[in-house]
């Protein structure tokens, strides 16, 4: 079987220069379209799928119980969860709705930050960076700012490289690549389209996996940038009539979809609704432009042999945020407009489901791990999907130093608690707020109190790792 690994990723923007600045907290937050949709696959979701687990591989049912030998990882950058058609009913997304109906898809996933850099370093390793003592582009002088040399020892690509299979890496995002951040690392061919739109990708990621398909059994991933920033999707995409009131072309937003987030704060209510009226436009024109694409990759896929006796996983790294809170971006702030993912897996012989149970990021590496079989050096702080506690706690992380707090968070029965080391914190409820954007944290209310037994736990691991942080303020109720 055939195994794919699909990925969403980057920041306010982080990937182009440092750390985000955090605005002014807004009195009354927009809202973006669109809600978490249900599953419409018609298979029975949750804890026990449509046939027995299997103790191995959890969720994951080969129906001939035969396994994959290939693995393709698709990761998709800067792709909200609420904007993909399978949750929001939106219609964007139908090439991808399609193959995740025929999948095991984790209806509510997490990442494990708000970025790219942190996000996929959990994807491909299993374990956060604050597990390994370094933090990407972080400005705290004792945490580094690179994994460790032994870091490619215990990453996905060279563990499948131990069991004999070529490996690349075609990614539009140098951040996840051996280059600016070190976190993609230990393939045998990285190769960088930085920026290019999903055609271009394709283009570049063809050759190389029918070159390794042709070769044995193989390992690629591909990582899209679309829809991340700069928004540039042709203007057949776009419904150009919204832009007017802005006064800026598609070339404009092309050449600079991030500055007027800067002035946010500066312009009348009227104008702050055309520029989001427009930045949306832009940013679903980039989705529905990917999704054509997506749907052309996958039948060169099918016509070229290489989805046989292939595990196929979809995960998007992070999110983003359209001013919800008064910014444009992601690493900003871990609200569900940021750290809200989508993953999947998909094999010719695998049984769907909708899983409901909570998952995160590390769940992905530890599942395809069982599934090939691979033992890493380091334990992981993720689970095999379908294995997990049904009420377990996810815990999430960002942190960039220099001055700003270390920002956490803990969510459990479709509760969010998110607490920083300046003494910061919120509470919110997605089975009442799908997008968690209404804030009722009291510290009274027997949840919050619940939910602070995990976040204290999770401060503790923190202050294990990094014992030089100052104190965290209030770090209660």
């Amino acid at each position: 079987m055939w195994s794919l690994v699909f990925l969403a990723a980057c920041a306010s923007d982080p990937e182009k220069g440092g750390p985000p600045t955090a605005p002014p907290s807004p009195t009354s937050p927009t809202s973006p379209p669109g809600t978490t949709g249900t599953s419409d696959t018609g298979v029975p979701s949750g804890d026990t799928g449509t046939s027995p687990l299997q103790a191995d591989f959890g969720a994951l049912n080969f129906t001939d119980g035969v396994l994959p030998v290939n693995l393709l990882i698709l990761s998709l950058d800067t792709m909200r969860r609420d904007y993909i058609g399978r949750f929001s009913g939106n219609g964007l997304t139908p090439n991808l709705d399609e193959i995740l109906g025929s999948g095991v898809v984790l209806e509510d996933h997490h990442s494990c930050s708000n970025w790219t850099a942190p996000s996929m370093t959990c994807v491909v390793s299993g374990r956060t960076q604050m597990e390994q003592n370094f933090g990407t582009w972080n400005d705290d002088v004792v945490v580094p700012n690179f994994p460790s040399a032994s870091f490619v020892d215990d990453v996905l690509s060279t563990q499948m490289s131990a069991l004999g299979k070529k490996t690349v890496l075609v990614t539009a995002n140098a951040v996840f690549g051996p280059w600016d951040t070190r976190v993609g690392v230990g393939y045998d061919t990285a190769v960088k389209v930085d920026y290019s739109a999903a055609a271009s990708v394709v283009d570049a990621a063809m050759p190389e996996i029918t070159a390794l398909a042709a070769q044995g059994e193989f390992y690629a991933h591909v990582h899209f940038m679309d829809p991340h920033g700069a928004y540039c999707a042709p203007d057949e995409y776009v419904d150009l009539a919204v832009l007017l009131p802005v006064g800026m072309s598609t070339g404009d937003w092309c050449a600079d979809s991030y500055s007027l987030g800067s002035s946010w704060w500066q312009m009348s209510i009227d104008v702050q609704a055309d520029v989001l009226a427009a930045h949306l436009a832009l940013y679903e024109a980039e989705i529905a432009y990917w999704d054509t694409q997506f749907g052309l990759f996958w039948d060169r896929l099918e016509s070229a042999g290489v989805l046989e006796d292939t595990l196929v996983v979809f995960v998007t790294d992070h999110g983003q945020q359209f001013f919800e809170r008064g910014a444009h971006g992601h690493g900003i702030y871990l609200g569900a407009e940021e750290n809200r993912s989508i993953a999947a897996f998909w094999a010719r012989n695998l049984e769907p489901v909708a899983w409901t149970g909570p998952t995160v990021h590390q769940d992905v590496n530890a599942t395809v791990n069982a599934v090939f079989g691979i033992t890493p050096i380091a334990a992981r702080s993720g689970e095999v999907v379908g294995t997990a506690p049904a009420d377990r706690a996810v815990q999430i992380i960002n942190y960039w130093g220099g001055g700003a707090p270390i920002e956490l968070g803990v969510i459990r029965d479709q509760q969010q608690l998110n607490y920083d080391f300046y003494g910061n914190r919120s509470f919110y409820r997605y089975d009442t707020d799908p997008l968690g954007l209404v804030d009722v944290y009291d510290d009274a209310d027997p949840d919050v109190i619940a939910r602070w037994v995990e976040m204290d736990a999770w401060i503790a691991e923190v202050q294990a790792q990094w014992p030089h942080l100052d104190d965290p303020v209030w770090p209660r109720p």
